[in-house]
């Protein structure tokens, strides 16, 4: 990873959920530590993933199930390798083919 995109991921995390709940709960408990980026998977969630990254950490809640997780949960699979993904829930967990998780 270059010294410049470190610098961006720095101390970023991005927490996506469909509950406003827990996405104010998250950025309550990080925001102290952490720069905390919070976004509705339905409303804007692929767009803040693909716009305003790099994220150290992004922290998805995929208990909603349905199709508005099938392009973030892709975009998700493809973040950097040292981009730490943690997925929550109980939504479609399953790993594209060819795709390795650390």
């Amino acid at each position: 990873m270059s010294a410049k995109l470190a610098g961006e991921m720095g101390n970023r995390v991005l927490i996506l959920s469909e509950d406003a709940i827990i996405l104010d709960q998250a950025r309550l408990q990080l925001e102290d530590r952490f720069e905390v980026v919070t976004a509705s998977a339905a409303d804007n969630g692929l767009r803040v993933l693909e716009e305003e990254g790099p994220f150290a950490l992004v922290l998805a809640d995929l208990s909603p199930d349905g199709p508005v997780w099938d392009g973030i949960l892709e975009c998700l699979y493809s973040l950097p390798s040292d981009t730490a993904l943690m997925l929550l829930g109980n939504g479609p967990m399953g790993v594209p083919p060819g795709v390795m998780l650390h």
